[in-house]
């Protein structure tokens, strides 16, 4: 299994979980990953059920025989399925941090950013008083407003 590959295994793993919750009413928590799918209390009824479902969403052609003979548990069926499908998809997202400095959404933040006093807000004092949210937003109040004029 390759290092790219390999950062997708927890991915794969939450897909199988929630897929086996949406079948079963099991909650993902409680679903151990090392434990077998017998184990885990689901039948061979379910369980073609839950093949079907593995075929559908990863794009498989996943046998009930090789469910039980390569893939027993979530851990092994993720890892299966890993090598099974191309290397983009269920890949991690990468995220940009949320308020660099000259990023957008830090430029945005910091013309809404307002200060909550009890249930009242008052608006920035760094932005320019022809901009503050008096006009903008309704969350400034009556009481509120002289500190945005």
């Amino acid at each position: 299994m390759s290092e790219t590959n390999t950062s997708r295994i927890p991915n794969l793993i939450a897909e199988i979980k929630a897929s086996l919750h949406e079948l079963s009413g099991m909650e993902p928590n409680q679903m151990d990953e090392q434990a077998s799918f017998l184990e885990l209390g689901f039948d061979s009824l379910f369980l073609s059920q839950a093949v079907i479902r593995f075929n559908q969403k990863f794009k498989l052609e996943l046998s009930f025989r090789q469910l039980f003979e390569d893939a027993p548990t979530i851990e092994t069926l993720a890892e299966y399925v890993d090598g099974a499908i191309p290397k983009g998809l269920f890949a991690p997202q990468h995220v940009l941090p949320l308020t660099p400095k000259g990023n957008l959404t830090h430029q945005f933040r910091a013309r809404l950013y307002r200060c909550k006093m009890g249930n009242q807000f008052r608006c920035s004092p760094s932005f320019p008083k022809s901009q503050r949210f008096r006009k903008t937003l309704p969350l400034c109040s009556k009481s509120s407003t002289s500190s945005c004029n």
